[in-house]
């Protein structure tokens, strides 16, 4: 009985430990031995973050009259063109004026960078030869102004009165609406009409925790879906602030990103992208190369011209962050093809040292 005992687990047996090393020989046969060194690669970081931007506006501009008497007309809500009519005083039409504020009346002979600003303006509605202009008022610009007062239908005398004109205050792009009606009397200083109030600011924050300060001193832009615009910082004023919101609006058009408006807070926009306008070059490896002393000193071990690990020299690292890839970590660019341990834990105590 023993014997047929014998006869029948033998085989079984054999056939269990056949199994496991037959599959352990078939993987030994199609495995490749790990390398024991690596070369430091090289990537291009954006630095990409996702960000929140808020805008801030600031009060609505004013267009204000210089000329004194009963308002007969009120130009219609839309973009301020330069030179065309915003409203009307007496019957006369006021046009729109950007440049340098005019302080007084202008006559012959008189000089200075008002008679600069006014030969600017004329020459942008076509009644001077730049050429013709300059900081005197001479003969070609007083003619011009007899121009615009033929224009205007009021006597040519050649004088250049501020009631000509009403200035529009840097970012009062488009005119929203009225502060004063028709017929009402109005006075030298009075406001007219308001336009859509500027930008004062775009602030970029981080969406997750965190700051941007590592972000300071740097050139960026703002990536929104397939385009970008251009940022001096995380925060932006002024004309900059406007091309930003502007990108952000038509973003917004497009689907890229997200507006959340409240009235009297600052509109949130998400949906962007933060990112090095010219991204860093880095060296990248694996994890396993990096060695961290205990005093928190980092290295990388290059080889010697033998590739062997027996004259081993450490690479001191300034930087050793993990990438964006799983079991990477980005090291210096000076490291950049350099031959290193590609495993520091498989060294001799001895060699694991960064000194």
């Amino acid at each position: 009985m023993i014997a047929l005992v014998g006869l029948w687990v033998a085989p079984v047996v054999a056939v269990g430990l056949a199994v496991p090393l037959s599959a352990a020989l078939d993987a030994r046969s199609v495995e490749i031995p790990a390398p024991l060194t690596v070369t430091v690669g090289s990537r291009e970081v954006d630095r990409a973050i996702a960000v929140n931007a808020v805008a801030t506006l600031a009060a609505q501009p004013e267009i204000r009259t210089t000329a004194v008497g009963v308002l007969t007309g009120i130009g219609a809500p839309g973009p301020v063109v330069s030179g065309s009519e915003v409203f009307a005083v007496n019957g006369v039409a006021v046009l729109a004026y950007r440049g340098p504020v005019l302080h007084r009346d202008l006559n012959r002979d008189d000089r200075g960078a008002d008679v600069a600003a006014l030969s600017s303006y004329l020459s942008s509605l076509g009644l001077l030869d730049p050429a013709s202009g300059g900081d005197t008022f001479g003969p070609a610009v007083q003619a011009s102004v007899r121009a615009l007062q033929q224009r205007l239908g009021v006597a040519q005398d050649g004088v250049f009165r501020l009631q000509y004109i009403s200035y529009v205050p840097e970012g009062a792009t488009e005119i929203v609406g009225a502060v004063a009606e028709l017929g009402d009397q109005v006075s030298s200083g009075d406001p007219i009409l308001v336009a859509a109030a500027p930008v004062e600011s775009v602030v970029l924050t981080p969406v997750s925790a965190g700051n941007l300060a590592a972000y300071d001193g740097v050139d960026l832009a703002l990536r929104l879906g397939s385009s970008a615009v251009d940022v001096s910082g995380v925060e932006v004023t002024g004309a900059e602030a406007a091309v930003v919101a502007a990108a952000l609006d038509e973003a917004v058009r497009t689907g890229a990103a997200r507006v959340e408006i409240s009235d009297g807070a600052p509109s949130t926009y998400s949906g962007g992208i933060l990112v090095l306008r010219a991204p860093e070059t880095t060296g990248t490896v694996p994890s396993t190369a990096v060695l961290i002393e205990a005093t928190s000193v980092a290295c990388l071990l290059s080889v010697g011209p033998s590739g062997g690990l027996e004259d081993l020299t450490p690479l001191p690292l300034t930087t050793a962050t993990a990438g964006n890839e799983l079991g990477t970590i980005v090291v210096d660019e000076a490291a950049i093809g350099a031959q290193v341990v590609r495993d520091v834990s498989a060294l001799a105590e001895k060699d694991r040292t960064c000194r």
